[in-house]
């Protein structure tokens, strides 16, 4: 409620919770995704002989996680997060939950075709790494200029 006599710093109090509903809400927004939406956070990149990607499944076991390659494209599946079971759940009282459990599938284009036979995957503390060697013909090669 404003008071009378000091609108300036009512309006100013306004304003600072706007902002922070704006600023929390985009925030918000941008990991909803992530939260609700199935999607891993994943990195890609490129080390001239392979391409390595690094997907987050905190709270994942390896033999959850399943790894296709077909041509350019990848597709990750697989758990993320914990869950109670019912007897544990029962009489919970809940102040805060913020961690989500669920499953996540993500396709990912490869930028160059891999050799499928030769690709490494490993799960450790959460993270996903998979190492994929990159096909002869796309690997980087470093010509040198004579002067």
């Amino acid at each position: 409620m404003f008071n009378r006599l000091r609108p300036p710093r009512d309006i100013d109090r306004l304003l600072d919770d706007v902002d922070r509903l704006i600023t929390e809400g985009v925030a918000y927004a941008r990991t909803f995704s992530r939260r609700y939406g199935g999607r891993p956070a994943i990195d890609l990149y490129d080390t001239g002989t392979e391409l390595v990607v690094k997907a987050l499944a905190p709270g994942g076991h390896p033999e959850e996680i399943g790894v296709a390659i077909e041509k350019n494209t990848l597709t990750l599946q697989g758990h993320y997060g914990y869950s109670l079971s019912e007897d544990e759940d029962q009489g919970l009282v809940w102040h805060r939950r913020d961690i989500v459990s669920g499953r996540f599938a993500e396709t990912v284009t490869l930028p160059v075709e891999v050799e499928t036979e030769q690709v490494r995957a490993t799960f450790a503390d959460g993270v996903l790494t998979l190492v994929m060697p990159k096909v002869p013909a796309a690997r980087t090669k470093r010509i040198p200029v004579q002067g």
